[in-house]
């Protein structure tokens, strides 16, 4: 995956502005593309969920229980973006 495939939607009403200059000023798009293709995060995500075949668990039932982890402790372990991420490579049915 390659950061150029990815998409990404930054939203939070009322602050519009604040955004685009995180955008702007901290290269935050960029940086969380590349984050999500990295091997130590988005790539290392996929692999723990094709694991679940491992532990006896479908991807369905392991993703169901990170996504519970992520809603409970959502800036740990970049949960904020590990969820919305996974959700979308499930859609997209790479998971």
């Amino acid at each position: 995956m390659a950061p150029n495939q990815i998409d990404l939607e930054f939203a939070s009403p009322g602050r519009e502005e604040e955004i685009e200059t995180w955008k702007d000023v901290f290269g935050i798009e960029e940086r969380y593309k590349a984050k999500l293709c990295g091997r130590d995060d988005g790539m290392a995500w996929l692999q723990y969920i094709d694991e679940a075949k491992n532990v006896g668990l479908t991807s369905d039932q392991l993703l169901a229980i990170v996504f519970r982890i992520a809603d409970c402790f959502p800036y740990d372990s970049a949960n904020f973006l590990k969820k919305p991420f996974l959700s979308a490579c499930h859609q997209a049915k790479i998971i």
